[in-house]
């Protein structure tokens, strides 16, 4: 690809360089068959100039880590014998799984030589060939060696190789990185993200706070607005498709000002801070769980053990199909030994006639002691960690999280009970998770010693954590509905009259008529 390109001059004035002809907008048929948006060309055409500083922020899936980045950063490579193109990422996740791959498999078409962490682009007039780094790192120390470089050819021309750093989900990436890239003095800076938190220095280039950032730009008579929510984005918007009604439904359910559709839909920053797990909605139906009027099925008991020291409640909880039983809870004496606590649950594992496999327990702290005692009188129950990794990687910090919204499905799905427990729902009403830029915008619960939970005097959760763990693996319940239906069926024809027929049959034998 480059051969192509090396007629375009040998100026070292970098005005001269920068054409049409050489850009991502008369590149792109090379390296993808995909025909770009009009707001893909927008950023080309906006980033293709010397000093181009250039911020996007974008819903999920918009198609700018397959798409947009890596013809972005091939056509650099190409129009630019012996030029570096460094993208970074505060993910390796990221890197590893997504971008690396769209742009390998792009330059491999080409002939390109490609590692693990680099593509090289072949020779051209005796220059090195052209590189595309991608760098995943924390320190900002370890962001440098990248330049501007001026190189001789062949022909004995002075030939110019500019420098392009783009950092791709931005959001997360470190103050220290974007101070190293800075000293870098790239030619052209492309900050491209979704959304989160509104602070850091993403959020501070898309706002254009320095007023060096291009944050829209004028291309074929429009003027694009570099935030691109999924309505400019017809891959996800088409009406009908399965794509469209999962993202409408989901905006639906949660409306624009939820944080998460604001990051996931909408390309809209959040303010920074925590939030609240449980919506008045989730409230509503928390409540209704507890009326006594939700059908019980039965099957599959388990139990949970919380220890909490500290003046905070020691909570033993049972489940019973879709019933959580009332929970028994006491606060602990800061003096009283693991082995006399350990002996209270033994009590009530066996007025329950439960069996250790049936019983998990937190194994943190106060709990690890408590239970290696419960283990010295022969109930070895199971020992829950905190902080295992999530199954939706791309929504949670930690399996914990993840459960809190396991157990918002269940209350709406209208078939858990739960027992009539006025400190349980202020548990529920005041539980906050926060979302932080540097954890890639996914949910985190608060922590149970967060600073900001104690100012407001509020006491552990641990009735709602029992609740949570006994909610874990639950066995699959019917539908609210299909329980309504199945309670109140009227049966088939057939059924109708074989039953009259059996009235019938009563009735004659008991000496009665029938009309």
């Amino acid at each position: 690809m480059s051969e192509e390109l090396e007629d375009l001059g040998t100026s070292l004035d970098p005005k001269e360089l920068f054409v049409l002809e050489n850009s991502p907008i008369a590149q792109y048929r090379h390296w993808s068959p995909l025909e770009p948006y009009k707001w893909q060309m927008a950023v080309w055409d906006a980033l293709w100039r010397p000093g181009a500083l250039v911020s996007v922020r974008t819903c999920n899936e918009s198609g700018k880590s397959s798409y947009l980045v890596p013809i972005s950063a091939l056509a650099f490579a190409a129009a630019f014998p012996g030029s570096q193109t460094v993208i970074t990422s505060y993910s390796k996740d990221q890197i590893e799984e997504q971008l690396a791959p769209a742009i390998k498999a792009m330059a491999k078409s080409h002939g390109w030589h490609c590692t693990a962490d680099k593509i090289t682009a072949p020779p051209v007039d005796g220059l090195p060939g052209s590189t595309i780094l991608f760098r995943v790192t924390k320190e900002g120390e370890r962001f440098e060696g990248y330049h501007v470089r001026t190189y001789e050819d062949k022909y004995g021309n002075a030939r110019w190789a500019p420098l392009f750093i783009i950092v791709d989900e931005g959001k997360s990436v470190k103050p220290e990185i974007y101070e190293a890239i800075e000293r870098c003095n790239p030619t052209m800076q492309l900050n491209i993200s979704t959304t989160g938190a509104d602070s850091g220095d993403f959020y501070e280039s898309c706002m254009n706070v320095n007023g060096l950032w291009t944050t829209e730009w004028e291309f074929q008579d429009q003027l694009f607005d570099f935030k691109i929510d999924w309505l400019q984005c017809p891959h996800l918007c088409e009406p009908g498709t399965t794509t469209y009604k999962r993202k409408k439904a989901y905006l639906d359910a949660n409306g624009p000002n939820d944080p998460k559709v604001a990051s996931i839909l909408l390309a809209e920053f959040f303010r920074s801070g925590t939030f609240m797990v449980f919506q008045d909605s989730d409230i509503k139906v928390a409540r209704t769980s507890m009326s006594g009027m939700i059908p019980e099925v039965h099957g599959g008991r388990r139990a949970f053990c919380d220890f909490s020291g500290g003046g905070d409640e020691l909570v033993f909880g049972v489940r019973d199909g879709n019933t959580i039983h009332p929970f028994v809870a006491w606060n602990r004496d800061g003096n009283t030994p693991p082995s006399v606590e350990a002996e209270k649950y033994i009590r009530l594992f066996k007025e329950w006639e439960l069996t250790p496999g049936q019983i998990s327990g937190d194994n943190g702290g106060l709990g690890a002691l408590i239970i290696s005692e419960m283990e010295l009188r022969g109930w070895p129950i199971v020992r829950i960690n905190a902080n295992k990794p999530p199954r939706d990687k791309d929504q949670f910090v930690d399996r914990y999280a993840e459960m809190h919204w396991m157990v918002k499905k269940h209350l709406h799905s209208g078939m858990l009970r739960l027992p009539k427990d006025d400190v349980l729902l202020d548990q529920m009403r005041l539980r906050r998770y926060v979302m932080k830029n540097t954890e890639d915008n996914k949910i985190r619960i608060e922590s149970k010693q967060d600073k900001d939970r104690k100012k407001r005097r509020e006491v552990s959760p641990d009735r709602l954590d029992t609740l949570v763990h006994l909610c874990v693996n639950m066995p699959k319940l019917p539908d609210i509905k299909k329980m309504a239906e199945r309670n109140n069926r009227t049966g088939s024809p057939d059924e109708f009259w074989r039953r009259i027929e059996r009235e019938k049959e009563q009735e004659s034998a008991l000496g009665g008529d029938w009309d």
